[in-house]
């Protein structure tokens, strides 16, 4: 989903990640992380405890999620193109 994770506990981030698919893939990698907000400009990957909202107007470019709602975000985009 667009934007970024405004109201969330960040426990850690990783620099150099290509694509919001990897970022998610490291989230998923950690047990403690339920959110995640990908920052493409920085290759920013920020993992989150949990997140409340998120804000596209702070972030337009970013992509943010939990594996779930990450999930139907790309298969609503796919449906979105066709």
């Amino acid at each position: 989903m667009p934007g970024i994770c405004a109201d969330g506990d960040v426990f850690g981030n990783v620099v150099g990640i290509d694509n919001a698919n990897e970022c998610l893939k490291r989230c998923q990698d950690n047990a403690d992380c339920a959110w995640f907000t990908y920052q493409p400009q920085t290759e920013l990957c920020i993992h989150y405890y949990d997140c409340d909202a998120l804000d596209a107007d702070l972030c337009p470019e970013c992509i943010s999620g939990n594996w779930e709602k990450f999930m139907l975000y790309i298969l609503l985009m796919i449906v979105d193109t066709n």
